[in-house]
């Protein structure tokens, strides 16, 4: 039922995606710009015995860094997979034509194959058998073949 419920109101906000995702982007951009500040402070900070700080704040910047592209990516998830889902159309649409020919091939070659194959099926249950050398279809009781007159 709240799965149902969801979906519906997904359904109503199509043009809006949840709030959740602009969340995301915000979390994420003051991660990126916290983390670039990090790095310029560590950047910037002089002095002796200070080099477990600068350290701390290069991993601490680097981190945020990070953390916040993926929590940016997440936030543009929506709009990425809308734009996937426009390419895919847009490439289905433009090459149509093209897919009907080769499943109308494809359908031809399976036919002819699955031919071939019954045929050779139906052979197989009569009373034949081929030569190891030649080929030719003799009879299954034979010590010789009759084309070749290599021994079986």
């Amino acid at each position: 039922m709240v799965e149902v419920d969801n979906q519906n109101n997904m359904n109503d906000k199509k043009s809006k995606p949840p709030k959740l995702y602009l969340i995301l982007k915000i979390i994420g951009t003051i991660l990126i710009l916290a983390g670039i500040a990090l790095i310029i402070v560590s950047l910037a900070i002089k002095g002796e015995g200070i080099e477990a700080t600068r350290m701390g704040y290069r991993f601490g910047g680097i981190c945020g860094i990070i953390f916040g592209g993926f929590l940016l990516y997440a936030g543009f998830l929506p709009l990425i997979q809308k734009n996937m889902i426009k390419t895919q159309k847009h490439i289905i649409e433009t090459n149509k034509s093209d897919l009907k020919d080769i499943a109308s091939d494809a359908g031809d070659i399976a036919s002819q194959s699955t031919k071939k194959i019954a045929t050779a099926v139906k052979e197989g249950l009569e009373d034949k058998k081929y030569c190891k050398y030649c080929g030719e279809a003799i009879d299954s009781d034979s010590i010789f073949c009759p084309y070749c007159g290599k021994q079986q």
